[in-house]
């Protein structure tokens, strides 16, 4: 077992609903003492050219990576890590999520204005700084026109499922998301499975199936995953021969709280997390090149 203070397999930059750009995550992960990152963002690969050369500037490993949202009863992250970025058929399917997003987007900033809230879709890119902005960038605009006190505030009064302001998006199936993480050379992950809302008896078939489809592994180290779930997520996958993995979901300071590491930086990681990133690293691919 080693410490996981090197590692950290779950971030996200201003290319998806970050807060940061990439070389200022990967500056901050260089403070915070890691060693080998991943940038996951949702159905954008956007910031990774950037995250690399900011990486190798910085003399820190970097995992290339996404997060796709699947259909469920709700939905579903899967993660992909160690994808070739360029692929066509990733490039094609992440064209695609992204149009559905900003159909979404456009209804939601709608439904806002429907409840009486001064907002424009000219405001939410203004605050992205780019064309494509999330539901981040509009609790930040919520905020600065003081419709909300907080980011947090503006999550669970509007923006989450079943609030007024949220609209969903059509989702495409698990195993769609998962072969098209493989056909650019990745492997599947299932991002926070403790968040899914499901008891162990109902979450176990479900991680099978998506074993099935071509799943890798779990992200049983989660920072809002209690030691019971991570304990019984460490099982399960062990019995299915599935990767764990470690991620903070690291989206900025002023998201509910979150930081960076997230207090698991004294918690140890078994050694075949370790030598899943490693073997998902840019630097390693390079060296088999």
């Amino acid at each position: 077992m080693r410490l996981t203070a090197a590692v950290d397999l779950h971030m996200h930059t201003y290319f998806s609903d970050g807060l940061l750009s990439p070389e200022a995550l990967l500056q901050l992960c260089q403070r915070q003492g890691l060693e080998r990152v991943a940038v996951t963002d949702h159905d954008s690969v956007g910031g990774l050219e950037r995250g690399a050369a900011e990486a190798r500037r910085l003399g820190l490993s970097l995992v290339p990576g996404v997060e796709l949202t699947a259909r469920f009863s709700g939905e579903m992250h899967i993660l992909g890590y160690g994808i070739r970025p360029a692929d066509s058929g990733l490039a094609d399917f992440l064209q695609e999520q992204l149009l559905r997003r900003a159909r979404r987007n456009t209804q939601m900033v709608e439904r806002l204005r429907d409840l009486g809230m001064p907002l424009t879709e000219e405001d939410m890119r203004q605050e992205a700084g780019r064309e494509e902005y999330g539901r981040t960038h509009m609790a930040r605009v919520m905020v600065k026109r003081g419709v909300c006190h907080s980011i947090d505030e503006a999550f669970r009064r509007f923006l989450l499922p079943g609030q007024p302001g949220y609209v969903s998006r059509e989702k495409p199936p698990s195993a769609q998301c998962i072969a098209v993480i493989r056909g650019a050379g990745g492997d599947a992950v299932l991002a926070h499975p403790g968040l899914m809302g499901l008891p162990d008896y109902q979450l176990e078939p479900v991680i099978s199936q998506l074993r099935g489809e071509g799943l890798a592994g779990v992200e049983a180290f989660y920072p809002q995953h209690t030691p019971g779930q991570t304990t019984a997520l460490r099982r399960m996958a062990g019995r299915m021969g599935l990767i764990v993995t470690y991620g903070s979901d690291y989206h900025g300071k002023d998201r509910s709280g979150e930081s960076l590491l997230m207090g698991w930086k004294e918690r140890a990681l078994p050694d075949e997390t370790l030598q899943a990133a490693a073997r998902w690293s840019l630097d390693e691919k390079e060296d088999d090149a």
